[in-house]
């Protein structure tokens, strides 16, 4: 995947997550936390949950931050 297929499927998941927050009048990280189990069980399904886990340990301890969009509060 190069790197214009990679931004536009970012932005298109980004789309999806505000919508599902939106129509659910959910907060961020309700749905974060529902997404992020989704995720892991998935990756759990094709043998993939060890290193989605791993993953999860090195976002988590650097953060990704964007400035180049505007922080929108949805909740």
């Amino acid at each position: 995947m190069d790197d214009t297929k990679l931004e536009n499927l970012s932005y298109q998941i980004d789309n999806i997550l505000i919508r599902l927050a939106q129509n659910n009048d959910s907060t961020a990280l309700l749905v974060s936390s529902v997404m992020l189990a989704r995720l892991m069980l998935l990756c759990d399904a094709v043998g993939a949950g060890s290193d989605f886990r791993k993953l999860c340990q090195e976002v988590s301890t650097n953060p990704l931050i964007r400035n180049d969009i505007p922080q929108e509060i949805i909740h």
